[in-house]
């Protein structure tokens, strides 16, 4: 093993720790969990991807994503569930249990 892969194996077990020691283990995933929804949006709903911005993750399990305009909410919610299983898989540490959309105006 090089030195560099160890010392990356060796902060990925000291992080989390570090993180729930100062009480910010839950921001970090939710911040976490907010960057791979933006990433899945971008990727796989481009036309859209400028309308819809996934804002909070929330305590309970909530992911909130705000839409700009209803036609992009619409095709938002059609793919909620292709997104919702993405996130089970790539972010089991914090289950994203509801997806919820909420209609914002467009900012001038």
């Amino acid at each position: 093993m090089n030195p560099s892969s160890f010392l990356m194996e060796r902060l990925s077990q000291i992080l989390p720790k570090v993180l729930q020691s100062n009480g910010l283990k839950h921001h970090a995933d939710a911040a976490l969990v907010l960057h791979r929804a933006r990433a899945w949006i971008a990727e796989y709903l481009p036309n859209i991807r400028t309308s819809v911005t996934p804002r909070s993750m929330q305590e309970d399990g909530t992911l909130l994503i705000e839409c700009e305009d209803s036609a992009a909410a619409r095709q938002c919610l059609d793919a909620l569930p292709h997104l919702k299983v993405f996130l089970r898989e790539e972010c089991g540490f914090l289950p994203v249990r509801t997806i919820r959309l909420v209609r914002t105006r467009k900012h001038a």
